[in-house]
Parts: C-alpha cells; sequence; structure tokens
C-alpha cells in the first residue's frame, strides 16, 4: 500500500456515504464503503450505489466497484473507491484504517459502540454522543449546523420533516405499504404520473405520489421492509444525479473532524514530503530543502510526520540553504496561512503552506514540485486545507500563475509573474491580456510592501 494512502472504511452507500466517500478519497484515503449485498438505497443516481448490483459505478468522476473481499481489492493496488459486503469486522483486520465513518444514516436507530475500532470513528447523525459511541459526530439536519463537527456530547435530534423540494415535502415520498421483494421496469430519471404504477412490492402495486421525475427507486429485485423509503418523484428541473448540496456539506463536515483531529489529510503529507524529496534531489531552488524553517522545526515536521523525513543536514548546509530563500517566501506563506481550513491545527498548517510556498518558487509546474500527480490533486489539495483562498480562483488559472497574482495584490505588486514562467510551454495561455485582472482583489495592505529590488532577487534560480 502507498505510504501516503492510508485506508478510510465507510459504512453505508447512500448519498451521504457516497459524498464522504469521494472527498476522501480526494483527500488522498484509499476508501472502501461496507454495505448490504443488495443495499436499498433510493437515490441511486446521486451515489454509488449502483456498484453493488452492476459491478461498477461512476459517481462525480470517479469510480467504485464492487469487490468481494478486501483481500482482493488490495492486491489489485486499492486503487478504485471499493464496495464490499464482507462483514466489518473481516474488513477492519484486513485493512487496519485510519478513519472510520457510520454512514448509514439509520435516524432513530441507535448505533453501537464503535469507539476503538480505528483511531478515529466518526459518527454521522441522530443518536451519535461524540465521546460515547464516536470519537466525533457530525450534525446532518438541515440547518446552520448542518455539517458541525461535534466533540463532545450528543447530536440534534431528528428532526422528521425533510427540506422541501420546488414546494414538495414528505408528499413526494413512497414508503413500503408491505414487507417484500421491489419489483420494477423503471430506472432513476423517468418522468412518471401520480397514480402511476412505478413497482411492485410482491403482488402490492406502488404509484407515483405526485406527477414528475424518479430521484429515488430502490433497485429492481431487492428486499423492502415494510414503512421504508422505496420511491421519491421531485418536479420537473429537480436534479436527480451528482452531488446534492446537503451530502457535500456533511462530507465536508468529515474532513473537518480529521482536520480537528490535528492531522494533515494524505495528499497534504504527500505534497510535504514531495517537495523536500524534490529538493534533496536538486530539482529545486536549495532553500526549498529546509522549507523555511529551521533545524528544530524540521526535526519536528519528521517526528510527526515520518514519511516527511529526509536525511538531515548540518549546520553550515542549513545556514546556506536558508540564506537563499527570496523575500517574498513569508508573504506567499502569510496569503496561505491567513485561509487556511477552519479546523486546520496551526503548526501542520504552516508545515503545508511552507512546502506550497517553496514549490510557488521552483521552476516547473506547481503540481511537479509539489509531487503530486497533476493539477487536478493540487485543486483538490488547496480547496481541502486552504478552501476559502482557493475559491477565489474562478477564472481557473493555473495554481502557480494564481498565487503570484493574489500575493502581488497583497504586496502592492501588480501582476506579480512566478519564477520559471517564461520557460513554460502554458506561458501564452497564462498570461494572455484576457486573463490580466483575472484574480479578484484581495484588499491592500495586509502585507509590508516589497521594493522592486527585493522582488527581483525573489526570481533568481539561487
Amino acid at each position: 500500500m502507498n505510504k501516503f494512502r492510508p485506508f478510510a472504511v465507510v459504512r453505508g452507500i447512500n448519498d451521504v456515504a457516497s459524498a464522504v466517500a469521494l472527498k476522501l478519497a480526494e483527500a488522498g484515503y484509499a476508501v472502501l464503503l461496507a454495505e448490504a449485498l443488495q443495499p436499498a438505497v433510493t437515490r441511486r443516481g446521486q451515489s454509488f450505489a449502483d456498484a453493488a448490483f452492476d459491478g461498477t459505478a461512476h459517481f462525480e468522476g470517479m469510480r467504485c466497484r464492487r469487490v468481494e473481499d478486501a483481500a482482493g481489492w488490495l492486491r489489485d493496488g486499492a486503487r478504485d473507491i471499493a464496495c464490499c459486503a464482507q462483514p466489518l469486522e473481516a474488513l477492519l483486520s484486513a485493512l487496519q484504517p485510519e478513519v472510520l465513518v457510520d454512514a448509514r444514516m439509520r435516524k432513530r436507530a441507535m448505533p453501537e459502540g464503535q469507539r476503538g475500532l480505528a483511531p478515529l470513528v466518526i459518527g454521522l447523525g441522530p443518536n451519535f454522543a461524540a465521546g460515547e459511541n464516536c470519537d466525533l459526530a457530525v450534525e446532518t439536519g438541515w440547518g446552520e449546523d448542518l455539517g458541525r463537527v461535534v466533540e463532545a456530547g450528543p447530536t440534534r435530534a431528528l428532526t422528521g420533516e425533510p427540506r422541501p423540494v420546488g414546494g414538495w415535502g414528505r408528499e413526494r415520498y413512497v414508503y413500503a405499504p408491505v414487507a417484500g421483494l421491489f419489483r420494477t421496469a423503471l430506472n432513476i430519471g423517468e418522468a412518471v404520473c401520480q397514480g402511476q404504477t412505478v413497482a411492485h412490492i410482491g403482488d402490492t402495486p406502488v404509484a407515483a405520489p405526485r406527477s414528475g421525475r424518479l430521484r429515488g427507486l430502490v433497485h429492481d429485485g431487492v428486499f423492502v421492509a415494510a414503512g421504508a423509503k422505496c420511491i421519491e418523484v421531485v418536479p420537473e428541473g429537480a436534479r436527480f444525479t451528482g452531488l446534492a448540496e446537503r451530502p457535500a456539506r456533511i462530507a465536508q463536515g468529515v474532513i473537518g473532524a480529521i482536520l480537528q483531529r490535528g492531522g494533515l489529510p494524505p495528499l497534504a503529507l504527500a505534497a510535504i514530503a514531495g517537495v523536500l524529496r524534490n529538493a534533496q534531489s536538486g530539482e529545486m531552488p536549495l532553500f526549498a530543502a529546509t522549507l523555511g524553517f529551521d533545524r528544530r522545526e524540521l526535526r519536528a515536521l519528521a517526528a510527526d510526520i515520518p514519511v516527511a523525513a529526509q536525511p538531515e543536514w548540518g549546520p553550515d548546509a542549513h545556514l546556506l540553504c536558508a540564506s537563499q530563500t527570496p523575500p517574498l517566501f513569508a508573504p506567499l506563506t502569510q496569503l496561505l496561512l491567513a485561509h487556511r481550513a477552519p479546523g486546520l491545527a496551526e503548526r501542520p498548517a504552516r508545515w503545508l503552506a511552507h512546502a506550497v510556498a517553496a514549490a510557488g518558487f521552483g521552476h516547473r509546474h506547481l503540481w511537479q514540485d509539489l509531487g503530486l500527480s497533476g493539477r487536478l490533486e493540487v485543486s483538490r489539495l488547496l480547496g481541502l486545507c486552504f478552501p476559502a483562498l482557493a475559491a477565489r480562483n474562478t477564472r481557473d488559472l493555473k495554481w502557480k500563475r494564481f498565487l503570484f497574482l493574489a500575493l502581488g495584490e497583497r504586496v502592492g505588486i501588480p501582476d506579480l509573474s512566478p519564477p520559471g514562467c517564461g520557460e513554460c510551454e502554458s506561458h501564452a495561455a497564462c498570461f494572455s491580456p484576457a486573463l490580466h485582472t483575472a484574480c479578484p482583489s484581495f484588499g491592500a495592505g495586509h502585507f509590508p510592501s516589497t521594493s522592486t529590488q527585493e522582488t527581483n532577487h525573489a526570481h533568481q534560480r539561487p
């Protein structure tokens, strides 16, 4: 297993569990969804649920694959998100996950105690109590608390009423009138008329409650319990596929819970290690080997993040590296830290900010000097750890170009250019006149002004 991709197990494969799996995978975890062999999920177009039936499912650009057991997934390199019906105990024993998330969303059911099953256990929704049956919990009900991390005590009680969609509330749902095998020939997204037979449970017909589109529909051939939700009809124009707002906010809460525990997501660990590795191999300016830290702080970083440990340089070599630090390095780290994610502890945030800033002064693409696989991973990294800053890149500029434009506005140097850009094949696209004012204003006066002489020095190759 890649040392930068620890395991996470998510219980459930509904829309919320799928959103959590998606966000964890983006953060660098190898994710497995633990669910029954034939899950009675309704919002299948907004989840990975169909992987349990069809073998694979695609959701928001990621693939989920059904596996028979964790061992087989491991043999294949754990590349995709997986779903598996193997008993939880066997999955946990095989994977030893760093994170376990209970996203089954069982509403009124009291969850079993799960603390100790993984280093961090996160419970979602009603009846979870942080410090009792889980380590941390996340609120899942609509309102200001949606996605909030609960550090101690219970989550809010179930309110019982769904949020209206186009003015339709509970009347858009159908609950199974009897228990039995759910049979249907219809699919998610199909148009139905009020009163139309959508499915049968045994010999009992089940009709559409309104005229509209099927957003929720249990898969054909699945057993449903009496009273279980089995159909949802939404008005024309309402979304029935893709990531919905509520699951997305809950998933962000899960990431917040991980950050709140003082950890960095695996993608951030890979980036820190990537910068140090590239600096040691001579691929980056000399100062990057120190990340702008003294020897004591580098030892602390290596102790806390062993995968980022590099051979230690002697005092003289360290001073030589530090003497090459560009004057704009500190302002760039401050810009990043001013936008760190809520809950992200200051010290690990500082380590990551220094790594990203050091990579910014390299002469290759930012993703290359961070040791990542491409621009998409940089987008995910900044979105996870510096979300307010990343959100300002509304014109989808290359990240290094964007960061230096933002830095330039802060320090009063218009159209500040990153080092190495003149040699890049993307220079014409990044510096086209249409993008000259693409960076939103960050406001003046946050940092002291920097002289032109210092700016020129910042662009010299050490």
